[in-house]
């Protein structure tokens, strides 16, 4: 077993899932003025990163994540105008380069009737 890093300013955090390449998803927790609050995070060669800061989508928190599949994708809830919803990060292979480095990885969150194309980086 082994002791993931917390997340600047968190007190706690829990992995959820891993993939072949050692890619690990999870949540962490912050005390915020009202109570607690959760982000979900990935670990990167063990270096921790708010999922949020990968993705461009205006207005979603991305509260808790729930698994990562081993395609890639990642599902969770969080809330957008004030309301919870559940989300789905999905990357599409067809949009990859073949790189050695990190590279661009096209995903796109589910909203009620909408799709909308994101960009989280590749780390396999």
């Amino acid at each position: 077993m082994q002791t993931l890093p917390l997340f600047p300013g968190d007190t706690d955090n829990e992995a959820v899932g891993i993939s072949a390449e050692g890619v690990i998803v999870g949540n962490g927790r912050a005390m915020g003025p009202e109570g607690p609050i959760a982000h979900g995070i990935l670990w990167r060669q063990g270096n921790p990163v708010d999922l949020k800061t990968l993705i461009d989508a205006p207005g979603w928190v991305l509260q808790y994540v729930a698994a990562r599949n081993p395609a890639g994708a990642i599902v969770g809830l969080g809330k957008i105008d004030g309301q919870t919803h559940g989300f789905l990060l999905i990357p599409t292979p067809d949009d990859l380069p073949t790189a050695p480095e990190p590279v661009p990885r096209v995903v796109r969150y589910l909203y009620p009737r909408q799709h909308h194309r994101l960009s989280l980086p590749r780390f396999e």
